[in-house]
């Protein structure tokens, strides 16, 4: 059984140039969903084999209308709902004073509310070992108290979990997700930060 078979991956080019170290040395492959919550959701991963570069990004078929989805986390259970969260999608968790705004190495991916937790403590992690005022390091340690006690299944007051896209190329796969246009002052306000 072929890769492509086995892990529905299409090989789309083998030869790319990467963009850190000039090199035709980039794989570049794509995987399209073809049945269940993700149907019509394509995933583009791209990884250099000289220099390890990796980018990747998610495309909706239904994208393109700049939207916000916003889902309550109410119970552990919630932790399972499937995310897809685009490389132009910025996350607000407001409850917990999150605002992740999108760079030049943000990544798309396809995980759950628990994934992102994990991918937002990661980038606390990081920010914390570069903080130099206890005030500072204590902020992001109660931060991380608080997500662990959610991860971990403990007692914690509901929270939103909010994905902005002014390309549309983020879902939250639940059905008591609320989708809304964005405003062109949105767009603005969003196109124009970081």
């Amino acid at each position: 059984m072929s890769i492509e078979e086995e892990f529905g991956v299409k090989i789309v080019a083998e030869s790319a140039m990467c963009p850190i170290c000039g090199k035709d040395t980039v794989v570049v492959s794509k995987r399209e969903h073809m049945g269940g919550d993700l149907e019509g959701v394509t995933e583009i991963f791209n990884q250099c084999r000289s220099c390890s570069y990796c980018a990747s990004d998610v495309f909706p078929s239904a994208g393109g209308e700049p939207k916000r989805y916003t889902f309550r986390v109410r119970s552990s259970k919630d932790l399972d709902v499937r995310i897809v969260k685009s490389s132009t999608a910025t996350v607000h968790i407001p409850e917990l004073g999150i605002d992740i705004e999108p760079g030049p190495a943000s990544k798309g991916y396809i995980t759950n509310v628990q994934g992102v937790l994990e991918r937002v403590k990661d980038a606390i992690s990081m920010a914390r070992s570069w903080e130099t005022t206890d005030e500072g390091r204590t902020r992001c340690d109660e931060k991380l108290a608080s997500i662990d006690t959610i991860i971990d299944g403990g007692e914690f007051s509901p929270f939103h979990l909010i994905l902005e896209d002014i390309f549309g190329n983020c879902l939250i796969i639940a059905k008591q997700v609320k989708a809304a246009a964005l405003s062109p002052e949105e767009i603005d306000r969003i196109a124009t930060q970081g």
